[in-house]
């Protein structure tokens, strides 16, 4: 009996490493499980960070959930509690580990020398081969290590500091089969944000941060502001440059119009609110909250880089970014078109979305990469 034979003549169990269950990764991480479980895998999910709670817990898709409860600070250089802890977690069924993100798969590594497990570690942003002693070390475990980046653009960044390793794109996916029906109503919605329903709503949801660029998208909105009386733009989230983009409201004398929510309980069920979403991210990795507007029927407008053009395709609206002349001319022609023509792209992204990117055509990307690393049917 070969050693793949054997495998399979016993149940198949996967370890799967998490950083934490803040979001998006609760709800992603659960994608995994699920995909792995619907494979014939059995799942432990390990939370390195985060206290043990038992509504995570329950909201874990997973065989078993265990929370290694680590402070941050313990979380920096060799960590070997973490990886004897790690490593007493595998078993003679364990076939498969996969770490969500960089300190996950350090341990997933080190904690498993000697055992021949294939490890799949998933990069969710630029930059994680930037250290060469990252490089070095993932070099050693080239032979049972696969590098899986969340979209191509991330699977190149990777490629493009190290050829020698085995990567591969795999993209995120979201359950579009759970997350519509929570979706509020268009009316609703607007009630519980306080917005007019003649008012036209560009939207934009994230951490209030550089990367995301959210003052293009003011600069883009003041220079279209004054021409279209009804139109308002929304900027759900909080973060460290709060403070600077109220002033740069206030400098563009934008009050009232432009508004600056704060982080909002379940911000995903109100994307019903907008008429438009409007992304200005300089380099979106994948873009979570994208899927989240094209599940709403939502037409984007959207930087052309990073891996937002592989989600959204065709039938999203482009510009570079940090051009906020070039956005406020994609906004005023949406401004433009007829609600139909704006629901028909709405409903093309949201097709693009099922085919794509929910939760069936994300477990068959991943179970045929596991098949592929494991040699399991």
């Amino acid at each position: 009996m070969t050693a793949s034979q054997h495998l399979h003549a016993k149940q198949r169990h996967a370890l799967h490493i998490v950083h934490g269950y803040n979001e998006p990764f609760l709800s992603l991480s659960n994608q995994y499980s699920r995909a792995l479980q619907a494979g014939g895998w059995q799942v432990t999910t390990v939370y390195l960070t985060g206290a043990a709670s038992n509504s995570i817990r329950q909201q874990t898709v997973a065989d078993q959930v265990i929370f290694f409860d680590t402070p941050d600070s313990a979380m920096k250089g060799l960590k070997p509690g973490l990886l004897l802890r790690v490593r007493r977690l595998l078993t003679a069924d364990t076939g498969l580990i996969i770490a969500q993100r960089y300190k996950p798969l350090y341990l997933a590594l080190l904690g498993s020398i000697g055992k021949n497990i294939p490890v799949l570690g998933v990069a969710h942003a630029f930059g994680v081969l930037k250290s060469g002693g990252r490089r070095r070390l993932l070099r050693c475990f080239a032979a049972r290590l696969t590098l899986a980046g969340v979209s191509e653009a991330v699977a190149a960044d990777l490629r493009a500091r190290d050829n020698t390793l085995h990567i591969v794109p795999l993209h995120n996916g979201i359950d579009t089969a759970q997350r519509e029906p929570r979706l509020l109503s268009r009316s609703a919605a607007r009630q519980q944000l306080g917005l007019a329903e003649n008012e036209f709503v560009f939207g934009n949801v994230g951490r209030l941060h550089d990367d995301k660029d959210q003052p293009t998208i003011i600069r883009a909105f003041a220079s279209i502001a004054a021409r279209h009386p009804q139109a308002k733009l929304l900027l759900v989230g909080k973060g460290k440059r709060e403070a600077d983009y109220r002033a740069l409201i206030d400098q563009l004398q934008l009050q009232g119009r432009a508004v600056l929510t704060g982080a909002l309980p379940d911000a995903p069920t109100l994307f019903p609110a907008f008429d438009v979403y409007v992304s200005a991210s300089d380099r979106e990795p994948f873009g979570i909250v994208l899927t989240e507007a094209m599940l709403a029927r939502l037409p984007v407008i959207s930087t052309d880089c990073g891996g937002a053009p592989e989600v959204l395709g065709e039938h999203a609206r482009y510009f570079s970014r940090g051009d906020h002349t070039a956005l406020a001319q994609q906004m005023e022609a949406m401004l433009a078109l007829a609600a139909d023509e704006r629901r028909q792209q709405g409903e093309q992204l949201y097709f693009r979305l099922q085919q794509q990117f929910a939760f069936p055509p994300f477990c068959e990307r991943l179970l045929a990469l596991v098949r592929s690393m494991t040699g399991a049917a």
